[in-house]
């Protein structure tokens, strides 16, 4: 069994760290922004690993994997990307809305506004939701 094969190594990793380490600030550029950022983020997140893997088949090809790749999608097919980005935060919203009515304003606190929990106050939405 070869090994290299099966988990190859990319020919040049400086390369690809760069281009994830980019999504990274531009993730974190992007939860700056309030309210809209996060959302416009997990939009748009699709075509952004499109491009990062576009590149990667690239490194396979033997040529190296650039900045551009991160943004290659945008060009190339977007509307499809994107609308996965659409379901995913729909389903994200869902999943939310659905954790906010079953653990109320504990829960809402936490989600929205980050607010820690007492021990206290957790073993009781623990107990809420045992007995629904």
């Amino acid at each position: 069994m070869d090994l290299k094969r099966l988990l190859p190594v990319p020919q040049s990793p400086a390369g690809l760290g760069f281009v994830c380490f980019t999504l990274m600030l531009i993730a974190m550029a992007m939860s700056f922004i309030p309210l809209l950022g996060k959302f416009v983020f997990t939009l748009i997140s699709p075509a952004f690993l499109a491009g990062i893997m576009l590149g990667c088949k690239d490194m396979e090809q033997g040529k190296p994997i650039e900045l551009k790749h991160l943004f290659i999608a945008f060009k190339t097919n977007p509307a499809p990307l994107i609308t996965i980005g659409g379901i995913y935060l729909i389903g994200q919203i869902l999943i939310i809305g659905l954790v906010m009515l079953i653990g109320g304003s504990q829960m809402t606190d936490m989600l929205l506004y980050e607010k820690r929990v007492d021990e206290s106050e957790l073993m009781g939405f623990i107990r809420q939701v045992r007995t629904c």
